[in-house]
C-alpha cells in the first residue's frame, strides 16, 4: 500500500500540475513504439505526468535499463485510463471509500491495464514486466521509482 506521504505528493502534483509539455511527448514517443504510444495517450494527462515522473527516477536508478523496461514503466498505470476518475473519486476509491464499476476498475487498473497491452498486442517481453516479471533490479528501481 502506498504512503500517506506518497498519496499526499501524488493528489497535489494532480491539482497544480496540469501539463505534459511537448519535450516529454517527444521523449515518450522515442522508448514506445506506435501501439504502445496508442495505450499511453488513453491515459488521462495526471497518469502521463505520474508516468514520466517514474520513468526519469526509474532510468536515474537503473542507468542500464532496456527499451522494454522502460516501455514497462511507462504504461504501469494505463489501467487506470478504463476509470477516468477525478482527483477527488481517485482519494475515495483508494481509501475504499468509493463503490461502483469504475472505483472498481481504479482498484484494479493493474490487471485492467495488462489486459489492454494484451488485447494491443505488445511485445511480450513488456507485457510480462507489466505483470510483475524481470530481473531483480528492475523490480527494484520501479518500486523505488513508483514509490517516492
Amino acid at each position: 500500500m502506498a504512503t500517506v506521504r506518497h498519496l499526499a505528493r501524488r493528489t497535489w502534483l494532480s491539482i497544480v500540475d496540469r501539463h505534459v509539455s511537448a519535450e516529454d511527448i517527444f521523449m515518450v514517443r522515442e522508448v514506445l513504439t506506435e501501439t504502445e504510444f496508442g495505450l499511453w495517450v488513453q491515459m488521462q494527462a495526471v497518469d502521463q505526468r505520474h508516468s514520466i515522473r517514474v520513468f526519469e527516477r526509474f532510468t536515474v536508478g537503473l542507468s542500464d535499463a532496456t527499451r522494454a523496461e522502460c516501455a514497462a514503466v511507462l504504461l504501469h498505470d494505463v489501467g487506470k485510463s478504463i476509470a477516468r476518475l477525478g482527483t477527488f473519486a481517485r482519494i475515495a476509491a483508494t481509501l475504499g471509500l468509493a463503490r461502483g464499476v469504475r472505483a472498481r476498475s481504479y482498484r484494479e487498473h493493474e490487471a485492467l491495464g495488462l489486459e489492454l497491452a494484451r488485447k494491443a498486442e505488445i511485445d511480450p517481453g513488456v507485457l510480462s514486466l507489466m505483470a510483475g516479471g524481470g530481473r531483480q533490479e528492475f523490480v527494484r528501481a520501479f518500486a523505488s521509482a513508483d514509490n517516492e
